[in-house]
């Protein structure tokens, strides 16, 4: 485990991102630059960076801000990063693509017992630490937990959320819960692109084999298992929801992390998942779903293809550093239904229903720096029930505190049927 002397309770790698940025931004506006309770930090590559931060933060948001401890770090330099390490008991970092530029740093938070969340979309790269570091974070006590933002908080805590809402009300876990996307506002930052251009660009090169690994959704949990897996959605209408569904563009990433909570968990071997769109009415939804079943369809093969990638990328969409405005990530909002089945002791169907999301802010920026925010504190300040390290995830290494502290920080994680 690290040292409890640590300088640093948090120290926020990748200060200077665009999605660094708003994780201080949320820091300052909502807990100050010298808070009581925590200590925290600013690192990048670049001190004049950090430092134009700094400076900036002080005269929108705190003066206070230009007090901000700084820590210049190189995420490809063995020795910064280790020295950046050896100062923190959390590491937040947002330097991304992961594939590129997070390996060193879940590598050296793996070996000193230093807990570490991101951002990560990058299931192959998910896949590269628990194969590398899960069994060493397990001696260490080193919390390494991927996908902290809306990959996959939602869907990960959404459905443990059911899970313990069922095993309390109804004693017993569902055998199914299913995640249905709906209204939402918000933009997309040149990282995140960056990102998925990335995933993309391994697919075309990959071929068959990279393309098997992204398709199976138990690709990150080693439980034997599982049988009926995840339901990979599509076109249909679900009877259940009284909603038609089509394919979610979130779904090949967050199935995976669900079901590696599931693993860790112990979830029941009947346990299912699935991932939709979700759009509601018998009518009024069909159109909806084609459409977006069509754009999902020919989106995809336009940027698999490196040309057409290529073109796309550099006419239509925002390159790293860039993102969405202040005005659209405040009026920004998701909502995401949650449905959960299972069968009584005496054999009748219960069915339970949820709802996660905000009317805060967007949820791929503004409501992710939240998330990964309050990640950070969860990890560094709270007593949680999960005690061993390891390549974890948010239900698994937090449960049901991060919800709670999610919930009071303006997100929605609740039951419906309360």
């Amino acid at each position: 485990m690290s040292d409890s002397s640590n300088k640093y309770d948090v120290v926020v790698f990748g200060a200077t991102s665009f999605a660094g940025q708003l994780v201080c931004e949320y820091y300052l506006a909502n807990y100050g630059a010298s808070p009581p309770t925590f200590k925290w930090a600013v690192a990048a590559r670049s001190e004049s960076k950090l430092t134009a931060l700094k400076e900036r933060l002080a005269s929108e948001i705190d003066s206070a801000a230009s007090t901000l401890p700084t820590i210049v770090a190189d995420s490809l330099d063995d020795e910064a990063v280790g020295g950046m390490v050896s100062q923190a008991k959390v590491i937040i970092t947002t330097v991304g693509p992961y594939a590129h530029y997070g390996s060193k740093v879940v590598a050296a938070c793996s070996a000193a017992g230093v807990h570490c969340c991101d951002l990560t979309g990058e299931s192959l790269w998910v896949k590269g630490l628990i194969d590398k570091h899960h069994e060493e974070a397990e001696r260490t006590g080193a919390k390494i937990v991927p996908s902290c933002g809306f990959d996959s908080i939602p869907a990960d805590l959404g459905t443990l959320m059911m899970v313990e809402y069922m095993k309390r009300t109804h004693g017993l876990s569902p055998d199914d819960v299913r995640y249905y996307f709906g209204a939402s506002k918000g933009g997309v930052s040149g990282g995140t692109i960056a990102s998925v251009l990335d995933i993309f660009e391994q697919v075309w090169s990959g071929g068959k084999a990279i393309t098997s690994k992204l398709a199976d959704p138990l690709l990150l949990t080693a439980t034997p298992g599982f049988g009926k897996a995840a339901d990979p959605g599509g076109l249909g209408y679900d009877s259940l929801a009284k909603s038609w569904t089509a394919s979610s563009v979130f779904a090949s990433h967050d199935s995976k992390i669900v079901f590696r909570s599931a693993g860790l968990l112990g979830y029941p071997e009947t346990f299912r998942y699935k991932e939709v769109m979700g759009f509601k009415g018998l009518l009024k939804g069909f159109l909806p779903a084609v459409f977006s079943t069509i754009a999902f369809g020919i989106g995809g093969f336009l940027m698999v293809i490196p040309v057409t990638r290529k073109f796309i990328a550099k006419k239509f969409l925002p390159a790293p550093g860039e993102g969405p405005s202040k005005e659209l990530r405040d009026s920004g909002y998701f909502w995401i239904n949650f449905l959960a089945s299972g069968r009584s002791g005496d054999g009748k169907d219960v069915v339970c229903r949820g709802k996660v999301g905000s009317d805060k802010g967007d949820c791929g920026y503004k409501e992710t720096a939240k998330m990964l925010a309050e990640c950070g504190l969860c990890l560094a300040l709270d007593d949680l029930e999960y005690k061993k390290g390891g390549v974890l995830t948010t239900a698994s290494a937090m449960g049901m505190p991060l919800v709670d502290r999610l919930n009071k920080a303006g997100m929605t994680f609740k039951i419906l049927d309360e």
